[in-house]
């Protein structure tokens, strides 16, 4: 029976690399599955509770073992330790290694095999080898391990590995977790650590990302553009558009109330008009421009009081634009001057009515009329 305990180490390593982003994988086989391997040749393979078991009888210069398949890097280092033992005497037994492009099984640096090699007859040994091989652009490497006899033909052999240790390491060199495109990776700038797949899209003309696209609608910084159709410099907020720079015809504020009026915005001067001008949600407002104001007439004669006022971009009922009554109480007194003496009852004109009477009328006395409309008799003894 031929025995073979080994312990690879696999490192898909960068030479010139200033990081690598590693993942290992160890393989016990203390599950009980082949955790990932496959059989390679004729040989049957299992698990024999501790270690994967392959066993067969050569053919002659046949490969037989297992084999999984890894992602690829720069380069790969292999280390391993064997020991090998066999019931038949001169049968031949040895460890062999290869590895190769998944893609199409072929060889990318030779075949491997480890020396020296074992006749076996109550005789058993164990040997240590180790190699680095480039792998640059290769993106799936294959490793096959097993037995490889070209001097012994239909002896039985048995095979079994334990304890393989597989660390893939690829190129970073930004450090950043992400391995170049270039080497298989996703990193689509691996000189900048701040680009990467997991990187956060910004509006910087560049893929932060990696997705292929550049500033696209779901950047961080992204800014909502409003249309601007009258254009007065202020936006619509109903009408938008996502976009790291800012679109024709677009701006950044959202508050024009009416984007078809170009007098229509923030800070506008409002207007009596019956249109919220200014945008400020109340309409003919106090403020306005043009607004009146508009005096109590409460004595109806169609003259306001002075002391009572409203501001308002409209008439108010019981006011009247002008403000020339000198007591809104009285209806008989204001500005009016009936009588075109160039007096009013606002200026003491007694009786607006008769031009001869006024303040300044020569009073006729005793003639039982107040001309003068000084209120006294001055005698008149028709007063």
């Amino acid at each position: 029976m031929l025995t073979r305990t080994l312990l690879l180490t696999t490192a898909l390593v960068s030479a010139s690399a200033a990081h690598a982003a590693c993942t290992t994988t160890t393989h016990d086989f203390n599950d009980g599955t082949l955790q990932g391997w496959s059989q390679y040749g004729s040989y049957s393979l299992s698990n024999n509770g501790s270690a994967a078991y392959y066993s067969g009888n050569s053919s002659g210069c046949t490969l037989h073992g297992m084999y999984q398949d890894f992602d690829g890097g720069d380069s790969v280092s292999i280390s391993y330790n064997y020991a090998a033992g066999s019931t038949n005497y001169g049968s031949v037994t040895n460890s062999y290694f290869t590895l190769r492009d998944a893609s199409d099984n072929s060889s990318i640096d030779g075949e491997y095999v480890g020396f020296p090699r074992y006749g076996i007859g109550g005789a058993s040994g164990s040997y240590s080898n180790s190699w680095t091989t480039e792998v640059s652009g290769v993106s799936t490497v294959r490793f096959i391990m097993g037995t490889y006899d070209c001097w012994s033909a239909n002896w039985s052999q048995w095979n079994q590995i334990d304890d393989i240790v597989v660390p893939v390491c690829k190129s970073d060199e930004d450090g950043d977790g992400y391995n170049s495109i270039a080497d298989g990776g996703t990193d689509c700038d691996d000189s900048d650590a701040s680009i990467n797949p997991g990187a956060s899209e910004i509006c910087d003309g560049v893929d932060n990302n990696c997705d292929g696209i550049t500033d696209e609608d779901s950047a961080v910084d992204v800014s909502t553009w409003y249309a601007d159709t009258d254009p007065d410099g202020f936006g619509d907020t109903a009408s938008t558009d996502i976009d790291c720079y800012q679109p024709t015809g677009y701006v950044a504020d959202d508050t024009d109330c009416d984007d078809t009026d170009g007098d229509t915005y923030p800070g506008a001067d409002e207007y009596c008009d019956g249109h919220d001008d200014d945008c400020d949600g109340d309409t003919d407002e106090d403020e306005s421009v043009d607004v009146l104001t508009w005096y109590a007439d409460a004595d109806n004669d169609g003259e306001g009081d002075p002391a009572v006022s409203d501001i308002d971009c409209y008439q108010p009922t019981g006011y009247v634009e002008n403000s020339t009554d000198c007591d809104d109480s009285d209806v008989s007194l204001n500005t009016s001057d009936g009588d075109n003496d160039g007096f009013t009852s606002c200026d003491s004109d007694c009786n607006d009515t008769d031009a001869t009477i006024n303040i300044d009328a020569t009073e006729i006395w005793y003639d039982g009329v107040d001309q003068n409309c000084d209120a006294w008799s001055d005698y008149d003894q028709d007063a």
